[in-house]
Order: C-alpha cells, then sequence, then structure tokens
C-alpha cells in the first residue's frame, strides 16, 4: 500500500485536466476513483467535459488509531465509502463509475451476510447505483 493522497494525485495527473474545480453537470455521469494507504485515504469526483476528466471535487482524510488496525481489504473499501459519503449529493439517485481495488470489493461483497462493521458498510453500498469499474491495485495507480 502506497500513499493514498500519492495515488489520487497519480491518477489525476494521468487523466484529470485543469488545477481547478469544475462546476456538476448533473446530466453526465460521475466518475469516483479511491484509494487507501496505511495512514490515509482519499478520492476524487471527476467528470467529462469537452472530452477531458475534470475534477468536481477532492476528498483526504487520516485514519484514526483504530482504523489503522484494519486489513489492507477493509482500508479499501472504508476508502469506497468514505468517497460515496462525501460525495453523496453528487452520486445519489444517479448512475457513477467507480474505480478502485476489485479485489478489496470483491471481498466485501462476499461478505453479504456479515453484521456489524462490514454489514452497515454493504447497507450503505447497497442504495447507490455505480457501475463498478475496478482494477487490480498495482494496474490502477
Amino acid at each position: 500500500m502506497g500513499d493514498a493522497s500519492g495515488g489520487v494525485r497519480f491518477f489525476e495527473a494521468r487523466h484529470v485536466r485543469g488545477a481547478f474545480l469544475q462546476i456538476p453537470k448533473y446530466d453526465k455521469d460521475f466518475l469516483l476513483a479511491t484509494d487507501a494507504s496505511d495512514i490515509d485515504r482519499s478520492t476524487i469526483l471527476p467528470q467529462d467535459v469537452n472530452g477531458a476528466l475534470c475534477p468536481i471535487a477532492y476528498h483526504r482524510c487520516i485514519l484514526t488509531p483504530a482504523e489503522l488496525k484494519y486489513s489492507t481489504y477493509d482500508k479499501e473499501c472504508l476508502a469506497v465509502l468514505f468517497g460515496c459519503e462525501n460525495c453523496r449529493s453528487y452520486l445519489e439517485h444517479k448512475w457513477f463509475f467507480l474505480h478502485c481495488d476489485k479485489r478489496a470489493l470483491c471481498w466485501l461483497l462476499v461478505k453479504v451476510k456479515d453484521v456489524g462493521r462490514l454489514g452497515r458498510w454493504i447497507l450503505y453500498l447497497a442504495h447507490l447505483s455505480s457501475r463498478s469499474n475496478t482494477f487490480e491495485a498495482t494496474t490502477m495507480w
């Protein structure tokens, strides 16, 4: 796991154009890219504007002492949850593309019958209408 903000910066450098936040266009799909590291989690919400991905929102958060003890899969799933919570006003009731670590998301979806923290995460993510466009962690960043 590398630095999550570094992963988002790399994604931005390769895919996102422009240093200024754009006004969202609700008639177009959103893309939510998330990443986590051993110390933080981050997300970027770009949107296609005239053929280029332009940033709508950025979010980054340092992990709490309890979250530092989570497994890698838990941290990646937490990053997806973090991105969905912070970008909820853009993503709710709308299809969006999700770029995240595929193994972590698949791992969470296998835990459908879990209760507790993972069960709450699954219930929270279930109402969102995402088209998962996931990547292996080594190819995403």
